[in-house]
């Protein structure tokens, strides 16, 4: 059984930043466009918001690519997070599903993107968007399991901004492999990542709010 190195890390956000840590950047999310096929005609859509909080009308998961023909190096599905406002979509490229070359082996690569939802996570009275996006790259004798976590806001003008937390990794080797717990203090604007264990030393960085 693979077991995962612990560490921790400490996000803190608004008043709880501290002058000496380091930030996460939120960049802005592409677009806006008209429609979607800026990426994709047509694209299919893996997930859907119901009811999303203002100023988003629409979020999806959007997929491009023909997920009924098998998989090579150029057939592959691209993924993105689309959240559609009044100015039009914004879109946030998520990784991709297929095959990837490497001498003379292939490694498949499979990404589902889940449990996408909206509410005020931060406590700074606007509505964010979390969306958790799993990545396992299988080869011929190694495995490795990539979860990310984002976390999307909007700045003053509606414009979405979206901070991209690496928050596990399991592969054969321990010593490559770490899995943090998400735990989010509104009251003191900090986010924790982290979990019980042995390994690297605690980190505090900051959200670079937008």
């Amino acid at each position: 059984m693979r077991v995962g190195v612990a560490a921790s890390i400490v996000v803190a956000v608004g008043a709880g930043a501290r002058a000496d840590t380091t930030a996460i950047a939120m960049p802005a999310m592409a677009g806006p466009y008209n429609d979607l096929t800026i990426v994709c005609a047509p694209c299919t859509t893996s997930a859907k918001m119901k009811r999303p909080s203002a100023p988003a009308r629409e979020v999806r998961i959007v997929f491009s690519g023909d997920a009924s023909v098998a998989p090579t190096p150029s057939n592959q599905l691209r993924h993105y997070l689309a959240i559609r406002t009044d100015r039009g979509w914004f879109l946030q490229d998520l990784g991709f599903s297929g095959v990837i070359c490497g001498g003379r082996s292939q490694s498949g690569v499979h990404l589902s993107a889940r449990d996408l939802k909206s509410g005020d996570v931060l406590g700074d009275q606007t509505p964010e968007i979390e969306v958790d996006v799993e990545t396992t790259v299988m080869g011929r004798e190694s495995q490795i399991d990539d979860r990310h976590h984002l976390i999307c806001t909007f700045d003053a003008n509606a414009n979405p901004h979206c901070a991209d937390l690496f928050v596990a990794r399991r592969a054969d080797r321990v010593e490559s492999s770490w899995d943090y717990t998400i735990a989010i203090d509104r009251a003191h604007d900090t986010i924790t990542l982290g979990h019980d264990g042995y390994g690297h030393a605690d980190e505090t960085v900051t959200l670079a709010m937008p």
